[in-house]
C-alpha cells in the first residue's frame, strides 16, 4: 500500500516530532497549518512542505491530516473544518486523524458527514522536547482507533516506520486505554 502524504494541524512539539520523523523515512509532508506563524514556518521548512493559511487547507493538500493540536482545540479546529471543506467525493480517500490520548476518535465524528475517513493515533510518549523526543520516540507504542481498513493500514505504515509498536485501541474505547 502507498503512504500517504501527510499534512499537520498544529505544529508544537509533537507535530513537529511526528513530522521530521516520517519526513525522515522518507514520507511527504505536503502541507503545515498552525496559530503560530513562526512555529508553522519552521516545521515546514525542515520537511518541505507548505505553509497554509487554514486547518481546511490541509485537509485538501493531503492524504491524511495530523491534528497534533492540544485536546481542547480539537472540536474548534473540527468545527473550522467543517465550515470550510466542501463534501468530499466518495472516490477521494482522505483522511484525519488527531492525537490526543484522552479523546477518542468520535470528536472527529462531524468530519465523516464530509466524506472524510477519521481516527485517532496516540503516541504513549512524553513530548518534553522535540529534540529528544526526535531521538528518542523510535520503539514507543502507538494506540490506533478507526474504524477504516485504509486509515489503519496508513497510520500502521507510519508507525512501523519509526519502530513504534501499535496498539489497536477499539472504536469507543479509549476511555479503557487511557
Amino acid at each position: 500500500m502507498k503512504a500517504p502524504t501527510l499534512g499537520f494541524i498544529g505544529a508544537g512539539k509533537v507535530g513537529h516530532t511526528l513530522a521530521r520523523l516520517w519526513y525522515a523515512q522518507g514520507c511527504t509532508v505536503r502541507a503545515i497549518y498552525s496559530r503560530t506563524l513562526d512555529h508553522a514556518r519552521d516545521l515546514a521548512d525542515r520537511v518541505g512542505a507548505t505553509v497554509v493559511d487554514s486547518p481546511a487547507r490541509v485537509v485538501q493538500s493531503a492524504d491524511l491530516t495530523l491534528l497534533t493540536v492540544p485536546d481542547d482545540a480539537i472540536r474548534s479546529v473540527v468545527g473550522d473544518i467543517e465550515k470550510s471543506l466542501p463534501k468530499q467525493s466518495a472516490s477521494t480517500e482522505k483522511a484525519v486523524a488527531h492525537t490526543s490520548g484522552a479523546l477518542g476518535a468520535e470528536v472527529l465524528e462531524p468530519l465523516t458527514k464530509l466524506g472524510l475517513v477519521t481516527g485517532s493515533l496516540h503516541p504513549a510518549f512524553p513530548f518534553a522536547a522535540v529534540e529528544t523526543a526526535v531521538a528518542e520516540l523510535s520503539g514507543a507504542t502507538f494506540g490506533i482507533e478507526t474504524n477504516s481498513y485504509i486509515l489503519r493500514n496508513w497510520l500502521v505504515g507510519l508507525v512501523s516506520a519509526v519502530d513504534g509498536r501499535v496498539f489497536v485501541i477499539p472504536p469507543g474505547g479509549k476511555a479503557i486505554y487511557h
